[in-house]
């Protein structure tokens, strides 16, 4: 299924998504947006794909898997998709693992010395913190995802 690109716009009274849901779009077309909503917010990637149901060997249409890492579920109908995917969202930015100043120190520093074992150069401290903050936040996606 095709994920739209969306954008959070911030503004004086808050944030929204553009663009916004369409009561128009087809339910495929929602969840496809719904997810790409929270890849956008969080950075879980969630696969929404047609599933394969079938009752006594015929195709029933309108049941979708969910494909979130190496978890999956499904066939659910729209609602429960809707609510799979608002469970996620929630989860994701509830989760109880901020990246700390001192989580960054410490990796910062590991990848400092690391640098200068096996590449023989100095990263300089801004760059160091930068990708230590950037491989933190990214570990904490993936906690969340799998939690």
């Amino acid at each position: 299924m095709h994920e739209p690109a969306v954008t959070r716009i911030h503004d004086a009274t808050g944030s929204h998504i553009e663009p916004p849901l369409d009561p128009a779009w087809d339910d495929d077309t929602k969840l496809a947006w719904h997810a790409a909503v929270i890849a956008h917010d969080t950075g879980i990637i969630i696969d929404v794909r047609d599933s394969e149901y079938t009752i006594d060997g015929k195709p029933v249409h309108g049941y979708y898997d969910l494909i979130v890492g190496s978890s999956s579920i499904g066939p659910l109908s729209f609602w429960p998709a809707w609510d799979y995917l608002n469970g996620v969202s929630t989860g994701a930015t509830q989760a109880p693992w901020p990246v700390t100043d001192a989580m960054v120190r410490a990796a910062a520093e590991a990848i400092e010395d690391e640098c200068l074992e096996r590449l023989g150069r100095d990263l300089g401290t801004i760059h160091r913190d930068n990708i230590a903050r950037a491989g933190l936040e990214a570990a904490a996606r993936v906690r969340r995802a799998e939690s």
